[in-house]
């Protein structure tokens, strides 16, 4: 397991320690590992493989993704979905943008009315509307590789006003939910400027309705505020959603515990388990194990 669990050792010749760890039930040793153990079966001699997310490109190649190669993507034959909530203190505008408005939109500038812009995008998939928000809004090419890079850890960087570029905030987080009971993660990727949010996701469905509900009642403190404090409500959304996965696999961990200890048999511990991975918000995984209680 990772993050303070226990787990048996490997020596340096490749067999299980039999020292300086903890003895568990069955005379094993256990000993605190930071990382995923290693079987020896699975040792090809061929050394360890990296990550995805480590091999993006040769080394010495430009970083990051620049709109001349977001142009030579393939388009999709439908433009991904995009919302585009405009608001202040006594109005509020919400727009689905579909191809027949899509140049417009992008052409146009914000009403003087409107005190903060949030655009939506669902879905990763339509390299041409990423590549239009970019030349609109400024990203950098180095955010538009992180953002078209799924599987990134949780970040945060500040990139100040260049080349004409203005200057903004960009994150990346992980939105967890749970579907038909099993845990499902996507990225998120948020560009926060002073009067604008920009909402990329990796595909439909999320956990902000609550939100959108929000800024739609004239007395929401959202109206009132500024384009971080929508930023900020967005991100504690996420967490909060958190919570009640953890609980949902807090109760069904405490079934598998009395199921082990009621039958300690092959069966029931090798069987009676699927294992689920989730990021903490320090991106550490976490190993999360929720029983299989079928019949």
């Amino acid at each position: 397991m990772v993050g303070g669990a226990y787990c048996r050792g490997l020596a340096s010749d490749g067999r299980f320690a039999q020292d300086d760890g903890v003895k568990g039930r069955g005379g094993d040793i256990l000993r605190p590992m930071g990382f995923p153990t290693v079987q020896e079966d699975e040792l090809d001699g061929e050394g360890l493989e990296l990550p995805t997310r480590f091999q993006q490109g040769e080394p010495g190649a430009r970083p990051g993704i620049d709109l001349a190669e977001l142009e030579g993507m393939p388009i999709p034959e439908v433009r991904v979905p995009i919302t585009c909530i405009d608001y202040s203190e006594d109005r509020v505008e919400t727009r689905h943008i579909t191809d027949k408005d899509f140049e417009e939109f992008i052409k146009s500038r914000r009403e003087p009315w409107v005190k903060v812009r949030w655009i939506n995008v669902d879905g990763l998939n339509d390299p041409a509307t990423i590549r239009a928000l970019a030349i609109k809004y400024g990203f950098h090419p180095l955010a538009i590789e992180d953002l078209m890079s799924t599987g990134q850890r949780p970040k945060l960087e500040s990139y100040t006003a260049e080349g004409g570029r203005p200057p903004y905030l960009f994150l990346i987080v992980r939105m967890i939910q749970l579907n038909e009971g099993k845990l499902e993660a996507e990225q998120i990727s948020m560009f926060v400027g002073r009067q604008i949010v920009v909402t990329i996701q990796e595909s439909p469905g999320d956990i902000w309705d609550p939100i959108r509900a929000r800024i739609e009642k004239p007395a929401s403190r959202l109206r009132e505020l500024d384009a971080s404090y929508l930023a900020y409500t967005l991100l504690d959304a996420i967490v909060d959603h958190c919570f009640p996965v953890l609980e949902h696999y807090g109760d069904h961990l405490e079934e598998l515990e009395d199921l082990v200890l009621d039958r300690p048999d092959r069966h029931t511990i090798a069987g009676g388990a699927e294992v689920a991975y989730m990021e903490d918000a320090d991106g550490f995984e976490v190993e999360l194990v929720a029983p299989a209680l079928g019949p």
